[in-house]
């Protein structure tokens, strides 16, 4: 993958190859977003993790799919998106499907 480098080295580099200068294209630091992760979650907690031949690399074992809930939480989201359209009970549902997620959409979602 290669050696890691700054963001703002990056930022620099691409304005100058693009013929401009720092002047005329301004670098602005916004900070961190809403929902934006500072860190990636590669394995969900109730998943599990096999070795492999090599020391660093993984294989996540799935979760195991339960049909017949899943085929219930499809009629109820295809539910409160037509007949009876219900933007905070479809975001509980893909909440209760996705447990692990990140919580900055539920807060933006209430």
């Amino acid at each position: 993958m290669g050696e890691p480098i700054k963001i703002m080295d990056l930022a620099r580099d691409m304005i100058r190859f693009s013929g401009f200068d720092e002047r005329e294209i301004p670098i602005d630091i916004t900070g961190v977003r809403a929902g934006e992760k500072l860190h990636e979650k590669l394995v969900a907690s109730d998943e599990g993790v096999d070795n492999t031949r090599h020391e660093r690399i993984m294989v996540v074992k799935p979760q195991k799919l339960n049909a017949k809930k899943f085929e219930e939480w499809l009629l109820q989201m295809a539910h409160f998106s037509y007949a009876e359209y219900n933007q905070e009970m479809l975001v509980s549902l893909l909440n209760d499907m996705v447990p692990f997620g990140d919580t900055a959409y539920r807060e933006q979602a209430s």
